[in-house]
């Protein structure tokens, strides 16, 4: 009779196995057959600095127009850098259509590519809210790398933990994800996210008159996914849009201890604002530098594990929002407690989107100043009006020369210079008319000016280089 039990229990038990397989077969089969119709790879060839530079990547149709979103573009690489922009349809007589980047959200980092030529699209879907719990079952839908046809290919994972960074992330076990733009499924068919090169877990860190991201490793890129609740909202909006802001260049954590709360009359840990740009809605609304926001919207301000955690999830916080929007703020000053109500304006431009222009021939480039440039270059240079040097190609003219990284070209040739219109307009003329004539820059090198002539090659250079 023990036997016999053993008997009926192993097999109940390889009965529920094989019906699990079958379950996950079908799931697979079906998903397998909706998103790998709406897989594509991207190829783009863009303009950099010192040559002409190609990237290959997965892309994701999300519209039957067919507008495809994906990780694989540098989010510094604008329409104007794009010199040849197609997406390959997967299968061995993989067809070739006309692409164009339509724009990169500042935020997230998604590059949104347009089809130029009409094809049976299909489209991925994603919710708007994930809802994914531990140990729940995800599948991602990618392309084989590596394989000359791009064929289609389903990977199978649990998720393992649902992280705060403090954007959400989803870590999975069990199994490993497809690659970097390929959608994410639950086992009922949701497109719940993206395996991405965790755009969200990288920050812009301001150095060096710019910023500079900092993020995981490709390594760890196939056990993490981006659930669709981090994004849903950029698909929502139609276009490009504007980033909010409301005016401070500094937010840091405070009254996370009970000494430093003690110290500064603290109920509960807030954020110290600083560095307030004139004309902000924080100027407008009557804040000060060293103010402390302890609340958004009538909600305590969220702690997370770190101070610098807790300062990124405001900002994400307000990412949700769109300029006009009105936002309440609990501040503490001093002894006083106030409620505040300011609306959010447009971002500025961000120093890295700024116009920039190369020369090949003289072997510099340059861009424009923006407003953040007054705030962030602590250098003397902070308030010349010019143009900034963003490149020096190492042995061609403009180095030999004796130009240098971060010099403010005021003049050239005799003419005031602020606008990289202004500046090609000048080069151009004078190496069209003059070929071979020095051209002549008057410079800002922190205290000191600077008259530097530069000596171009006589025979022009192959084109290349963002902005020419």
């Amino acid at each position: 009779m023990g036997k016999l039990r053993t008997a009926l229990v192993v097999g109940l038990l390889a009965g529920a196995t094989l019906t699990a397989e079958a379950q996950t077969e079908t799931q697979l089969g079906d998903i397998y057959s909706r998103a790998s119709s709406a897989m594509v790879v991207l190829k783009c060839a863009f303009r950099g600095q010192q040559a002409n530079r190609s990237i290959t990547g997965q892309a994701v149709c999300i519209d039957k127009a067919g507008t495809f979103l994906t990780f694989a573009l540098d989010n510094r690489v604008r329409p104007e850098h794009i010199v040849r922009c197609r997406i390959v349809v997967p299968g061995h007589a993989g067809r070739n259509v006309a692409a164009k980047l339509l724009w990169t959200d500042a935020e997230t980092g998604m590059a949104f590519i347009q089809a130029s030529e009409a094809h049976n699209w299909s489209a991925v879907k994603f919710v708007r809210n994930a809802n994914l719990a531990v140990g729940q079952k995800v599948f991602s839908v990618g392309l084989m790398p590596n394989d000359p046809s791009h064929a289609p290919c389903v990977a199978v994972a649990y998720v393992s933990a649902v992280l705060r960074v403090p954007e959400l992330l989803v870590y999975v076990t069990g199994g490993k994800l497809t690659g970097v733009g390929s959608p994410v499924f639950t086992a009922d068919g949701r497109a719940v996210g993206l395996v991405g090169r965790q755009p969200f877990l990288s920050h812009q860190l301001a150095a060096n008159r710019k910023f500079t991201e900092v993020g995981l490793k490709n390594r760890q890129e196939s056990a993490f996914f981006t659930p669709a609740d981090e994004f849903a909202h950029v698909l929502e909006h139609p276009g490009r849009r504007k980033l909010p802001w409301f005016g401070a260049l500094s937010v840091q954590g405070v009254g996370f201890t009970p000494e430093d709360a003690e110290i500064r009359r603290l109920d509960h840990p807030g954020l110290m604002i600083d560095q307030i740009t004139p004309d902000s809605p924080a100027i407008k609304a009557g804040l000060k530098d060293r103010d402390i926001i302890t609340a958004l919207d009538g909600q305590p301000l969220e702690l997370l594990a770190t101070p610098e955690l807790t300062a990124r999830n405001f900002q994400r916080m307000l990412f949700r929002k769109k300029p006009g929007d009105q936002i309440k703020l609990a501040v503490v000053r001093g002894d006083q407690k106030m409620n505040v109500t300011l609306t959010l304006s447009a971002m500025p431009p961000r120093p890295s989107e700024a116009p920039t222009y190369q020369n090949a021939g003289l072997g510099l480039a340059v861009r424009e100043k923006v407003l953040l440039d007054q705030y962030l270059d602590k250098s003397p240079t902070a308030n010349v009006p010019g143009l900034i040097v963003i490149f020096v190609r190492r042995g061609g003219p403009a180095e030999r020369d004796n130009l240098k990284l971060y010099d403010v070209i005021t003049t050239v040739n005799g003419q005031p210079v602020s606008t990289v219109g202004v500046f090609r307009q000048i080069i151009g003329a004078a190496m069209e008319k003059k070929p071979g004539e020095a051209v002549n820059l008057l410079v800002r090198r922190g205290e000191q000016v600077q008259a530097i002539s530069i000596q171009p090659p006589r025979a022009p250079p192959a084109p290349g280089g963002i902005g020419e």
